[in-house]
């Protein structure tokens, strides 16, 4: 530690900013430190802490999101490489303001547009934004949650509370795979609660809304719930389609 600077580091250290402590030890001992104005030191100091906690923070959402290893960037969300996109409802989006008022979106194409790749760089710059968010394979997510109901209530009830509360639940492949109305009440439970505690849901599906009574289950007893899941997701949100060039 620079001698002058040593009592300022120590406490920068006991509080927790390690790394400001190092950036004034580097600047103390730097010629160009003494040109610096009080605004441009203290920048200096506190600047690189910043960057170090965001990152810090991020990686901590990613991990909390259970999104796995990704790269998907939202900087490729736009209409080129044989996909159309309406770009200026991409950059709306990407305001998350969406999140505001607890409006959903709705990304809808056909295999192999890049409706997950969509919701994963979604997920990934909700987390650089420090957004509790979770991203859910509908798949994996309705076959544990009815496993779960099956043997042990009280656990499942846990689970499906902290689900309704993240602020922003990212569901891929909605609708790939048919349940029964039990499965289905699951899944409608989950998104009424979602819908009253006013948080976003982001679903990817490439079955048009008027087709999920023949996606999501075969079970006649269930299409009231599938209606409103068809009202709660998409009248309350935004309509997003991925088009492939040639098709």
């Amino acid at each position: 530690m620079a001698e002058q600077t040593k009592d300022l580091e120590e406490m920068l250290i006991y509080l927790g900013l390690p790394v400001s402590a190092v950036a004034l030890d580097q600047l103390q001992r730097s010629p160009k430190g003494a040109s610096f104005s009080p605004m441009q030191y203290l920048r200096s100091i506190i600047e690189p802490q910043v960057i170090e906690t965001k990152e810090l923070n991020f990686r901590k959402c990613l991990r909390n999101s259970r999104l796995g290893a990704c790269d998907s960037d939202v900087s490729n969300l736009r209409t080129g490489n044989g996909r159309i996109y309406d770009d200026n409802l991409v950059r709306q989006l990407l305001s998350f303001e969406f999140l505001d008022n607890g409006r959903n979106v709705n990304v809808f194409g056909v295999t192999d547009a890049g409706k997950s790749y969509f919701l994963s760089a979604f997920c990934i710059e909700a987390c650089r934004r420090e957004i509790d968010c979770r991203f859910l394979d509908y798949v994996e997510f309705m076959e544990d949650m009815s496993i779960l109901h099956d043997t042990n209530e009280k656990s499942f009830k846990r689970k499906l509370k902290s689900l309704s509360k993240v602020r922003l639940l990212f569901i891929d492949d909605f609708a790939i795979n048919r349940y029964s109305e039990n499965q289905i009440n699951i899944l409608y439970r989950l998104l009424k609660a979602r819908t009253d505690n006013k948080v976003s849901t982001m679903i990817s599906c490439q079955y048009d809304p008027e087709e999920w009574g023949m996606h999501l289950s075969k079970d006649k007893d269930c299409y009231g719930k599938l209606d409103g899941l068809r009202r709660r997701l998409i009248s309350n949100g935004y309509y997003v389609l991925i088009q492939k060039v040639g098709t």
